[in-house]
């Protein structure tokens, strides 16, 4: 059974998306850290990938089932 932590780790270690502009996303990504290592203040796990152009995502993780 996969867990929150696990989905979370996957995300981590996206290595290589392509974006819109045909450039990989990981050629524009600066950062990718989980919720905790960044000090985001929620109970729910998630990532936090921050891009070269100074634009930030978070992704929470929520169980559903």
């Amino acid at each position: 059974m996969k867990t929150e932590h696990d989905i979370e780790a996957a995300l981590l270690e996206l290595e290589y998306q392509t974006g819109e502009d045909g450039e990989p996303i990981i050629e524009q990504l600066q950062s990718a850290a989980s919720f905790e290592d960044r000090g985001v203040m929620t109970t729910n796990r998630g990532v936090v990938f921050r891009m070269k152009d100074g634009s930030e995502f978070q992704i929470t993780i929520v169980r559903s089932r």
